[in-house]
């Protein structure tokens, strides 16, 4: 009895050294594998921000380290007056893209993904075709259209005799930051669009059909449907759509270059301000971390509330 005892437990050791063993091999396997993508990611993300939290905590010039001075950077971010308007103006443009961009990108794939083939490419080509042009290009195009006198938009309102409404658009204090999120709506509702329509594409046509034989209108099939069906990819969208508009620059720099003053700054815009224009590296870097930790905040809320139970397709 002794010896079987003594021989179940030496083939029970050398099952677990086995098993530990394949354990082992497939955890370096898989370090192995996904190391190149953890050395580019540590290299240029966390390096880099680790970077910026110590500068932050320094009086920087961009070419060397000053004294210590601990939190005051953060300090006078958060008590600028100018940081929070610029704060308010990048959540303005992200109410733009997540409240009307988002559901008029979906209902866009809704009515394609209802039409016939011809009728899809064209729509999708021409609906997608401004997220493909250079953002420089696209600001310039429009800074053009919004041009008081000379600027298409005000030659049509005086040739229909609605010269009342011509407004300066772009040095407008209130209009000013809206017409770049409009912009910029303009430009990435095709893209939203895209990844909208490849998720109702991979709905199968069996369940709308029998939706349809129950009598279920298109709006029905949409809410009960469509749109459980593709939280995923709505997620997904919610997730690039505030990371992309958290970073607006461009449009602005070519735009409007922040103004008039700094009324169409955004968060980012004003850490390239402060840090090239007042020199003030330690300042900006303090403003680039409370970026981050907004941008990760937010994305974690997209994560924890948006497509909370899988849905799989059978």
């Amino acid at each position: 009895m002794a010896i079987q005892e003594a021989s179940t437990l030496k083939f029970q050791e050398r099952r677990n050294s086995k098993i530990s063993a394949t354990k082992l091999k497939k955890n370096l396997t898989i370090l192995l594998m996904i190391s190149p993508s953890l050395i580019v990611f540590s290299l240029f993300i966390i390096y880099p921000l680790v970077v910026t939290v110590i500068r932050s905590g320094f009086e920087f010039n961009g070419y060397q380290l000053g004294n210590f001075i601990g939190i005051d950077n953060y300090v006078k971010a958060l008590t600028d007056e100018v940081f929070w308007r610029t704060n308010f103006n990048t959540l303005k443009m992200l109410a733009v893209q997540l409240l009307v961009c988002g559901p008029l990108s979906y209902m866009l794939a809704v009515l394609i993904n209802n039409r016939p083939e011809r009728f899809r490419k064209y729509f999708k080509i021409a609906v997608f075709l401004p997220a493909v042009l250079n953002v420089a290009v696209i600001a310039l195009m429009w800074k053009m259209m919004f041009q008081p006198e000379w600027g298409t938009l005000d030659v049509i309102l005086r040739s229909i005799g609605l010269e009342r409404f011509i407004i300066p658009w772009l040095t407008h204090k209130h209009f000013a930051i809206w017409i770049i999120g409009f912009v910029v709506l303009w430009q990435y509702i095709g893209f939203n669009m895209l990844y909208f329509y490849a998720g109702l594409r991979a709905i199968p046509n069996s369940y709308y059909e029998a939706a349809e034989v129950a009598g279920a209108s298109f709006w029905q099939k949409t809410k009960s449907i469509s749109i459980p069906l593709t939280q995923e990819m709505i997620k997904f969208v919610l997730i690039i759509s505030i990371t992309g508009t958290m970073q607006i620059f461009t449009q602005i720099q070519l735009m409007t270059n922040g103004g008039p003053g700094d009324l169409t700054r955004s968060l980012v815009y004003q850490m390239y301000y402060t840090a090239f224009k007042l020199q003030d590296f330690g300042l900006a870097g303090a403003i680039s971390v409370i970026f981050a930790i907004e941008t990760f905040l937010m994305v974690l809320l997209v994560n924890r509330f948006v497509a909370r139970e899988r849905i799989e397709l059978k």
